[in-house]
């Protein structure tokens, strides 16, 4: 969709002052259409990303209870997929490449027919040498842009407590190396956060410094939010 009017009205922290290269991330929600085809395409990717430096940081069936592996929480229209993955890159341009390989363009076609959803490779905001133990990451379609901005503004200040940081805060067409699927269509906005651990990830979602924000985003946005667990080995 690429709202201009609400990419001005977005306000972010530096996060790098120090001009370190930002990462790259992969942010996708899929509803998958055939398990079979899904089952083959999941299990090829972690070997295309091995050349440009990826790695899978989190990746759920989001119709499983925490205890077997799914999301610790979901919230909007999340219930809506049936996976959500989140993965990183030493640099946006470098998750590009991924995205263009042989190696991925040859099981690519399976995704794209075995499931539907929104795709985006992100410009990460510097703020961490790699994501921690928890992730909380959603899309946005923007129903109200200055209510939007007003969430985007406070956001910051309730991870602190929490030790959590922004790792993605992209505005379409801000920050996007590419969109694909649904995303361009059905979404504006994008938000990574990270957290030390799960404990401080559920936390943060149930605190009160994060219930105003919270309010602010439900009224002002529609869209899927998981928060996850990442891997421990990445």
């Amino acid at each position: 969709m690429g709202n201009n009017a609400l990419g001005q009205s977005f306000k972010l922290k530096n996060f790098n002052p120090f001009g370190v290269p930002p990462k790259g991330y992969v942010v996708v929600f899929m509803s998958v259409k055939d398990e079979e085809k899904f089952k083959e395409y999941a299990s090829n990717v972690p070997g295309t990303l091995i050349v440009n430096g990826g790695r899978i940081i989190s990746k759920v069936k989001l119709g499983e209870d925490a205890a077997s592996g799914g999301p610790l929480l979901l919230s909007g229209t999340a219930s809506d997929y049936d996976v959500a993955v989140l993965m990183e890159f030493p640099t946006p341009e470098e998750a590009t490449l991924w995205k263009s390989s042989k190696d991925y363009l040859e099981i690519e076609s399976v995704r794209l027919a075995s499931t539907s959803g929104p795709f985006s490779i992100l410009s990460g905001t510097g703020a961490h040498t790699k994501l921690p133990h928890a992730s909380a990451y959603f899309y946005g379609f923007v129903k109200a842009t200055a209510d939007f901005a007003t969430f985007s503004e406070r956001v910051e200040a309730t991870l602190v407590p929490y030790e959590g940081q922004c790792f993605v805060g992209s505005i379409f067409p801000d920050n996007v190396a590419l969109n694909s699927g649904s995303t361009g269509t059905d979404y504006d906005a994008c938000f990574v956060f990270g957290f030390p651990s799960a404990v401080k990830a559920m936390e943060w979602y149930g605190s009160d410094e994060f219930a105003a924000c919270r309010e602010v985003l439900e009224g002002a946005t529609t869209g899927p939010m998981c928060l996850t667990r990442n891997f421990e080995n990445h």
